[in-house]
């Protein structure tokens, strides 16, 4: 086909406006689908008698189910659907999609921009592919169209890691590690603790694998911590003046030490997730079948990893 064929045309525009065109696969998908169906999937019916409560009482510290106290979600995806039904005039399900086809259009935005802060600085087609690819998963597609705030969580997981990434990585942007951090701190806000630990593990785990362990105690990292810290701080003296102690402590305990090391209500196998994510991923779980499995089991692979990895902080291996 010729270069100045419609398709050619269409894939030059989607390169040049990528936000657009991840835009608009979110709105043709969700905007269509608003008030298509009640709640009814995972915990739908809770979370709307919680953004009920939040509406009617306007406790925007601590969220209620059936008047009780419901310390199993922070409240940052309430408010955005407490502004999305003051929008829309409903506090039915169409306020709760909406929010969650944002959250859609954020993580894909934020893949997106993974791909361009890092390996495809030069290549704006690929790093277009990768949310595109990511968009037609099941898991993306289930997620999209429930009241679930999982993409919101990824989506302010995924962009601090690449603040994080022009922070510390050769960049060495001290503002966007403080960013970063922050914002790590207002993911845990969305969904819980995951949201702060991902950024800074992977933080910790590169500038220890490429020996720069020091330029953890830098003050922007301190100051980042600090950001994040007061955002979470501020938040539980928030609960504590409005709802109480007794409420914090029920989350601290089974939300956050419950989840990490007790018997939690959904815990799984340790293999749970080698089954399950395998299904999510499809059809791309194939790929794998193109992964130099020889290379990676030879210990030669390895020694070269470990050898050289105080000169290979690139951005392969900041994604690793």
């Amino acid at each position: 086909m010729s270069e100045s064929g419609f398709t050619a045309r269409a894939l030059r525009f989607a390169v040049a406006h990528p936000l657009l065109v991840l835009g608009l696969v979110c709105v043709l998908q969700v905007v269509p689908t608003l008030a298509a169906r009640d709640y009814w999937a995972f915990d739908e019916v809770r979370h709307a008698d919680a953004l009920r409560h939040l509406l009617e009482e306007g406790d925007w510290f601590s969220l209620h189910l059936n008047g009780a106290p419901y310390p199993d979600k922070p409240p940052v995806y309430f408010w955005l659907a407490a502004g999305a039904a003051s929008l829309l005039g409903t506090d039915g399900p169409p306020a709760f999609f909406l929010i969650s086809g944002l959250g859609g259009f954020l993580f894909l935005a934020s893949t997106w921009a993974l791909g361009r802060a890092t390996v495809f600085r030069d290549e704006p087609g690929p790093a277009l592919l990768a949310p595109l690819l990511v968009s037609v998963t099941p898991l993306f597609q289930l997620l999209l169209r429930t009241t679930r705030m999982d993409l919101l969580f990824g989506a302010a997981i995924v962009t601090s890691t690449i603040l994080l990434w022009r922070g510390v990585g050769p960049t060495g942007s001290r503002g966007a590690t403080i960013g970063g951090l922050a914002l790590a701190g207002l993911a845990t806000l969305i969904k819980g603790p995951a949201g702060l630990a991902l950024p800074l593990a992977a933080t910790i785990g590169y500038l220890l694998w490429t020996g720069r362990g020091r330029r953890l105690f830098g003050w922007d990292v301190l100051l980042g911590l600090l950001g994040a810290l007061a955002l979470l701080v501020g938040w539980a003296l928030g609960i504590g003046l409005t709802e109480g102690w007794g409420y914090l402590r029920s989350l601290l305990d089974g939300q956050v030490v419950g989840r990490a090391a007790g018997d939690h209500k959904h815990a799984q196998p340790f293999f749970h997730y080698l089954l399950l994510l395998p299904v999510a991923c499809l059809p791309w779980t194939f790929f794998l079948a193109g992964v130099p499995w020889s290379a990676l089991l030879r210990r030669e692979t390895w020694r070269r990893l470990w050898t050289g990895r105080r000169e290979g902080g690139g951005p392969r291996v900041w994604l690793a």
